[in-house]
């Protein structure tokens, strides 16, 4: 059988044909309008190009330049620093609350400023106290460092440093930067010394932008210590870089960088010096002979366009109809699939891609009728499951009670009671009945559980006093439906009945990442072993003997299941005090 061939191979022929013929042709006709156009503008060009870097360059350096002096003085950051260099032991807990508002007065400065790589706060000893970027060096000494300055100024005074290395971080030796340094200080005491450091760290490539300018010139800035900051040209060659270097006298200039062998060409340099930062500005521009056939030129370059269309043009047609033809062929398969009930044949071998796509098409089409069968399976089992727990939730012994209670009324004639109730129970009946397992409002389920202890109080009279305390601001917040009752129930029945009277509370609050839903009773508590035994089931998954194990599994269940396995039943007894059942969820 013929092995078909890959899509991607196609792809690969047409178009490294079409790309190499176009970068071709644009590489040369570029090449030759670079040239002519350098030669014509060469010093004119320069002056201007280099006159605008500059101004561009101190006005956002002047920016900048604000934006440290007001950071460098910032409270926060003052008395971040001031605790810092004060003490020997540091206090975490005071430290955790300093660190977060400095780092967010840093990411305020980073965020109105993308070229901020990182912020970086060094303290009394040379060693950085806080930053904004990666994990640096405990043990890294700043001040120890060639291009740290070596005395900072007691004012607003802004330094500059050339490229250097970032090697303080850890993975991150090899990337360089530019950095500028002001020393903390309160402006409004001068006088007091913080023996701190903001140095901030720019990101090189997104520094400086040369635009269309590039076009016509090579743009190269280097700082006071002769050292490249940024270049957009590799042209020079070492001899012709020394040469230029060593012709950089005064603030400003210009002169001719000479051809030192036949493959280098000569080159106009014009230079202006800023007054921000003390670094110089560069404009290179090569002064090659270029041939001046300009009509020959616009001829060549107009039918290498017109040539580089008509390619592209028919290679797109011939690619696009030898991808798009067996995929329309896959597709048209696919849509018949809710028709004829997954029963379709997607085999398909007109190429290698298509073949394992469509081989692959027919796995998952059996598997998806494989996981048809599992799933309706799994949601009759859950069905029967649902109905099993709905019938416990409503009680057949609690109906029996609550009738017995509204008989004995009715028999000593008291209607407005039975009124009240009957309302109360027919509300319990309805939130019982209609979608047991929807997520409903905390307050929902509170009003629930009170109406049942509301019949429970009619019940056993003057036996218990309840009592609900919660926020008003969770009383939104959703949870399972029916998770709050049975508990109600397992505190009375299993304690305050037990001792003959006492008092239960409803009680909500926040935890951590939590929401706690608690029944507290002073009724009768349970023994350690006894407390053991049902976190032992509830972890294991085991069902209990007794009603009140079998409602918490139930609950305990459903909760994990809705909220994850770090949420569920939490159990506190405190034997002849009270005891706590508490429903763990998330926020």
């Amino acid at each position: 059988m013929k092995r078909p061939s890959s899509l991607r191979s196609k792809i690969n022929v047409y178009f490294i044909t079409m790309l190499v013929v176009i970068l071709g042709i644009f590489s040369l006709a570029i090449t030759q309008y670079f040239k002519e156009t350098f030669r014509e503008n060469a010093v004119s060009n320069g002056e201007q190009l280099v006159g605008q870097s500059i101004s561009t360059m101190d006005t956002y350096f002047s920016h900048l330049k604000k934006i440290i002096q007001v950071l460098g003085s910032n409270e926060n950051i003052l008395k971040a620093v001031q605790y810092r260099n004060s003490v020997d032991e540091i206090d975490y807990k005071y430290e955790l609350a300093n660190k977060w508002t400095v780092e967010y007065a840093m990411q305020n400065a980073i965020g109105y400023n993308y070229d901020i790589k990182d912020i970086i706060i060094i303290g009394k000893e040379g060693t950085a106290l806080y930053h904004s970027g990666g994990s640096i060096k405990s043990d890294y000494n700043f001040w120890e460092q060639d291009w740290f300055p070596s005395k900072q100024d007691d004012y607003a005074i802004v330094k500059f440093t050339g490229l250097h290395e970032q090697d303080y971080y850890f993975n991150k030796t090899d990337e360089q930067t530019i950095s500028m340094f002001i020393p903390v200080k309160d402006y409004r005491n001068v006088h007091k010394d913080y023996n701190a450091t903001l140095v901030f760290n720019f990101y090189v490539d997104k520094m400086f932008y040369s635009g269309d300018l590039s076009f016509s010139h090579a743009i190269m800035i280097v700082d006071s210590q002769g050292n490249t900051v940024w270049n957009t040209s590799n042209n020079l060659n070492g001899e012709q870089m020394l040469q230029m270097k060593q012709q950089l006298i005064g603030d400003k200039g210009s002169f001719i960088v000479d051809q030192t062998d036949s493959d280098t060409s000569p080159y106009s340099v014009v230079y202006d010096t800023s007054q921000i930062t003390g670094w110089k500005n560069i404009g290179l521009k090569s002064l090659d002979e270029v041939d001046r056939h300009i009509h020959v030129l616009i001829m060549f370059s107009f039918y290498s366009v017109l040539a580089t269309i008509a390619a592209v043009l028919i290679s797109s047609m011939i690619i696009s109809k030898s991808i798009t033809k067996p995929i329309t062929k896959l597709a048209q398969k696919f849509k018949r699939i809710p028709l004829e009930s997954l029963e379709v044949d997607l085999y398909d071998d007109s190429t290698k891609e298509i073949l394992i796509l469509s081989a692959t098409a027919d796995k998952m089409i059996n598997k998806i009728k494989d996981l048809n069968h599992e799933v309706l399976f799994e949601q009759a089992s859950a069905k029967d499951a649902q109905v099993r727990a709905l019938q416990h939730q409503i009680n057949p012994h609690f109906l029996n009670n609550t009738l017995q209670i509204i008989k004995a009324l009715a028999l000593s004639n008291d209607s407005q009671a039975i009124s009240e109730i009957s309302t109360i129970l027919g509300k319990m009946l309805t939130y019982s009945i209609y979608q047991p397992y929807e997520m409903v409002e905390l307050m929902k389920e509170i009003h629930h559980a009170e109406n049942f202890l509301k019949i429970q109080m009619y019940r056993y009279p003057n036996m218990f006093d309840y009592e609900v305390v919660f926020p008003e601001d969770l009383s939104s917040v959703k949870v399972p439906k029916l998770i709050l009752q049975p508990i109600v129930e397992n505190a009375i029945q299993h304690g305050i009945l037990k001792k003959g009277h006492g008092y239960l509370v409803i009680s909500i609050q926040e935890e951590d990442e939590h929401i706690l839903i608690s029944v507290i009773d002073n009724g009768g508590c349970m023994s350690t072993e006894e407390q053991e035994q049902i976190e032992n089931e509830l972890k294991n998954n085991q069902v209990g003997s007794k009603s009140s194990s079998i409602g918490l599994a139930n609950i305990h269940e459903r909760v994990k299941i809705s909220y994850g396995g770090n949420c569920g039943i939490r159990i506190n007894s405190e034997y002849g005090k009270q005891t706590t059942i508490s429903i763990v969820i998330q926020k």
